[in-house]
Parts: structure tokens; C-alpha cells; sequence
């Protein structure tokens, strides 16, 4: 297979990486139909439970058993083979086991995985009661639409979340500052650590069983374009309209200015909110991923921790 050079021209301010996914098929002969050559090693294939076998490319040097927990309907990369896990129906669990490897040219190899499947196309609803559903992104599971609780799970009143003036709160959710997103007091007393479980995740004003993104997971969202992440309706600028092809849905919900009181950018850009704390207890800024209509990647941002972003949550994967 030949090697293919990329070349990508990002506008200035916009620091994330676009991704090119040039593509062939290979038939398989299997019950899964056709998988798609993409980029040197790298194979994608529709796998389904039940031990079917598909045409893949591993070096046997790195031929090894793997367990993983994933979440359908998203890819899983195995030793640079990418997999896309399917969809358990709703409720149910399922494990896909025992692949076999072959590309044209190269040796059968056995590729021993085994696959624990979560189904990531259900709904939740928050403490106000108001529902979201599931989307799989980037490896996890996410909400589809913007939060707009004003309770956290336990009943607490959130102190400050705020909606943008004339906007549709069912399409752009609230904006929270920071301290609101996960949980701690608006003046900055409080320790993150102190609202972290046994694995470093945050609740915060998510519903039950769900997160704030770490900065792993906000990482792995930011690999994604604008083009596969922003929402078909509601954008303006040179990139707009969005074909939303990864069916997250970003909405641009803008931002909340507190040192000016002022709400800004409703239709032009978007910013989530991680669960990664300042620096230091005397600074009062963290980053977040924006989005931005004048970008077609998504970028790291500086910002203060006490502005209004939007909140997306991540649901847990030992739930």
C-alpha cells in the first residue's frame, strides 16, 4: 500500500488537526461485507458479535490478546487496527470475541480480542428532568445536546448558570462557569480533588453515572472537525452549514462575559467545559476546547473560570 503524504493549512488561531481519511475497499467474503483501507496498516471493518471473521492487517510482532469495553457505534483502534464497534440493543450488553487478520500480500494471523460492547444510543435525563440523548464520540459516550439543568443530582440549586438572553433553551442549553460545571463554590475555596471518585472523574451538575469530560476525553473530542462535530442549523461564517457527520451536535451557544456582564457570540462559537483545574489555587483560569466560525477545527482556549460555557457530559464506562 503506498504511503500518502497530507499536506494541511490551518488558519491562524485555530490549533487543532485536521484528519484525511482517503479510502479503498477490500471485500472480505465475510457475513460483515466491505471494509475500507485506511491509511498504511490502518483497517476499518464493522465487526458483529458472534465470532465473525473479518479481513484485517496486523504484524505479527504485535499480534496480542486485548479485553476492551466500548461503547457501539464508535471506532476502537487495536494496535493500529480500527475498529468499529456495533450497537447493542438498548439495555443490553454484548461481547464480540475471536477475529482473524489478512490483508492481499500478507499471512493469516489470528488477532485474539475480545470486545465487552455498551450500548451509547439510549437517553438520561438530568435532576430537572429534562432528557438527552446518547451520541458515541471519539471512543465515549456523550450527551447530544447541551446541559441545561439548574439542580444538580442531589437537589442543590446550581449558583450560577445563566441562559442567553432571547436564545432557545432547549437547543443551547445553559452556560455555567466552571465552579457551577463541577460542583465547587463560586468563590474558589473549594478542591477538586474533594469531588473526584475512585477513578478522578467528576460528577458535577451532570445526571447520575455520567461526568465533566477529563482532558483525555476532551483530547480525544478535539481530534474531530468542526464539519463532524458542529450541528447542520444555527452557525453562520465561511464554514457553515456543517454536515454534523459524527452527530454531536454542537450548538453555537456562545459564552457569558462576567467581567462585562454581557452574554456574546450566540451563532458564532461554542466552548465545553472539562473537569481540568486551574493551574494553581491563585490563578483563575483554565482552558477549554472552543469552536469557533471562523475555524474549521477545534482549538484550546484560556479563559476565566468564572465566564459561562456550555456543559457536555460523558457517560461512565463501569456503569
Amino acid at each position: 500500500m503506498k504511503k500518502l503524504i497530507i499536506t494541511v493549512i490551518v488558519a491562524v488561531l485555530c490549533t487543532g488537526a485536521l484528519s484525511a481519511q482517503p479510502k479503498g475497499s477490500i471485500s472480505s467474503g465475510a457475513s460483515t461485507g466491505i471494509i475500507d483501507a485506511v491509511l498504511g496498516k490502518s483497517i476499518k471493518g464493522v465487526i458483529t458479535s458472534g465470532g465473525s471473521s473479518v479481513t484485517l492487517g496486523l504484524p505479527f510482532s504485535e499480534l496480542k490478546k486485548e479485553e476492551l469495553t466500548v461503547y457501539g457505534g464508535e471506532e476502537v483502534t487495536v494496535h493500529g487496527i480500527t475498529f468499529i464497534a456495533p450497537q447493542p440493543a438498548p439495555g443490553a450488553t454484548e461481547t464480540a470475541t475471536k477475529y482473524f487478520a489478512k490483508v492481499p500480500g500478507l499471512k493469516y494471523y489470528d488477532l485474539s480480542l475480545k470486545l465487552t460492547l455498551l450500548p451509547c444510543n439510549l437517553t438520561v435525563q438530568d435532576a430537572d428532568g429534562n432528557t438527552y440523548d446518547e451520541v458515541p464520540v471519539a471512543g465515549y459516550c456523550w450527551t447530544k445536546q447541551n446541559l441545561r439543568t439548574t439542580k444538580y443530582v442531589g437537589g442543590e440549586e446550581v449558583a450560577n448558570d445563566t441562559l442567553y438572553t432571547g436564545a432557545d433553551e432547549s437547543v443551547y442549553g445553559r452556560l455555567y462557569t466552571w465552579y457551577s460545571a463541577v460542583g465547587l463554590p463560586e468563590d474558589g475555596s473549594g478542591d477538586i480533588t474533594t469531588k473526584q471518585d475512585s477513578k478522578g472523574r467528576v460528577q458535577g451538575i451532570c445526571p447520575a453515572n455520567w461526568h465533566i469530560p477529563t482532558a483525555d476525553e476532551m483530547t480525544a473530542l478535539q481530534t474531530k472537525t468542526a464539519n463532524q462535530l458542529n450541528s447542520e442549523l444555527h452557525w453562520v461564517g465561511p464554514y457553515a452549514p456543517f454536515a454534523n457527520t459524527l452527530k454531536f451536535t454542537a450548538e453555537p451557544a456562545g459564552k457569558y462575559n462576567n467581567a462585562l456582564s454581557r452574554f456574546e457570540g450566540l451563532t458564532t462559537e461554542t466552548g465545553f467545559w472539562s473537569a481540568v483545574p486551574p493551574a494553581s489555587s491563585s490563578i483563575t483560569t483554565t482552558t477549554l476546547m472552543c469552536i469557533a466560525y471562523y475555524c474549521d477545527v477545534p482549538f484550546t482556549k484560556t479563559v476565566y473560570l468564572s465566564d459561562g460555557y456550555s456543559v457536555r457530559c460523558v457517560k461512565n464506562k463501569d456503569e
